[in-house]
């Protein structure tokens, strides 16, 4: 009774009046709701638009439109390890903004060879309010990856059983990508984790193919053969460097912890930003936006979801010929189970545990899974 209505209990011979739980808390909401400092409305930030196939050290523009503000800065930095920089963005038309006064605001800024990571603050000083994209900056944050004709594309700093080398070791590898559609010869080429010391791997006579991918194995394992540079990775964070014969940085990644069996990569592959995903070794990363195209073309449903028992997998808009393999991979990258669908099929995942999994079509991304209780 006391959710929703107030309770009199007596208590050391006195008699008390508990508030109702909704009663209270709809009191408050209605308070906080009309508040003058809760009902202000705050500046619109959207459609920021940011270049895409950036070079290394290169300028890039990056504008969005913001509405019902008279200040607003832009805070970037390289990496992680760094603290947001400020500075403020214009809609003069001097900018890379258009048109001064069309509402859209612009600032061009370099992006070196790591890239930045970026949010905006947009204020009204006459409302005295302010809105940030994304939200909680700078806990969050946008991202501008810059990317070459080579690029490290995929790398595992913590292997515990996802790829094993010839001789049966599981360890730390890199995986180089070539966005060009010709072969790229990479002798004289380095790699390192050391931004004092570029050349501490330098890449023997090997070429790498037109959109393809080369392995090279961080395992400080000279005398094996194939590709072993003479330095490993750290799980708890670092740097990682690809450069060319001039020693001219062409693409690196300042990293945090690692997660066992787990690898971080470009999403969309070869040009996008890093972010932890399934391991993709020597293949594209495929958990990028043409994934969830695929997704959308074959009309993927997948229900219940969340579930405990059972998931149903069924394909809306594919008329098919032949049936598809797709894997439930758990968060670590491992296969849990492969199914064959036609049109539609019910799984069994009742002994499953509880927790995030991912089903996925030749290692790209099609949908989440939730298994709960």
């Amino acid at each position: 009774a006391n959710l929703n209505s107030t309770v009199s209990v007596t208590s050391g011979g006195a008699m008390l009046d508990i508030p109702g739980i909704s009663e209270l808390m709809n009191a408050r909401a209605t308070f906080l709701q009309s508040h003058p400092e809760l009902v202000k409305t705050p500046p619109t930030i959207s459609d920021i638009n940011t270049p895409t196939n950036v070079t290394p050290s290169s300028d890039a523009t990056i504008t969005a439109a913001i509405s019902g503000a008279d200040n607003v800065y832009i805070g970037y930095r390289s990496n992680i390890t760094e603290i947001f920089q400020k500075t403020d963005m214009f809609d003069d038309g001097m900018h890379g903004d258009g048109a001064a006064g069309d509402g859209v605001y612009g600032i061009e800024l370099n992006v070196g060879t790591e890239g930045i990571q970026y949010y905006i603050y947009a204020e009204s000083s006459t409302n005295d309010v302010g809105m940030f994209s994304p939200e909680k900056a700078e806990f969050e944050f946008h991202t501008l990856i810059p990317s070459g004709d080579l690029v490290i594309n995929e790398f595992q700093a913590s292997n515990d059983m996802t790829q094993a080398d010839q001789d049966g070791e599981f360890d730390d590898w890199v995986e180089i990508y070539n966005n060009t559609s010709s072969p790229i010869n990479l002798e004289g080429y380095y790699l390192s984790d050391n931004e004092t010391n570029l050349i501490k791997y330098e890449f023997p006579n090997v070429s790498i193919d037109g959109n393809g991918y080369l392995i090279v194995w961080l395992d400080g394992d000279l005398d094996q053969q194939g590709l072993h540079a003479d330095f490993k990775l750290s799980a708890s964070g670092e740097r990682l460097i690809l450069s060319d014969p001039n020693q001219q940085i062409l693409d690196q990644i300042i990293f945090g912890q690692q997660i066992t069996d787990r690898t971080t990569g470009r999403l969309p592959n070869g040009t996008g930003p890093f972010v932890d995903m399934p391991a993709t070794f020597n293949a594209s990363n495929g958990v990028g936006t043409s994934t969830y195209n695929l997704a959308n073309e074959l009309g993927l449903k997948l229900f219940p979801n969340p579930t405990s028992d059972f998931l149903i997998i069924e394909f809306e808009n594919k008329d098919f010929s032949e049936s598809m393999t797709l894997d439930l991979v758990n968060i670590f990258g491992q296969k849990i189970k492969t199914v064959q669908v036609d049109k539609k099929a019910v799984v069994d995942v009742a002994h499953l545990e509880t927790g995030i999994y991912f089903l996925t079509y030749e290692n790209r991304l099609l949908g989440k899974v939730v298994i709960s209780d």
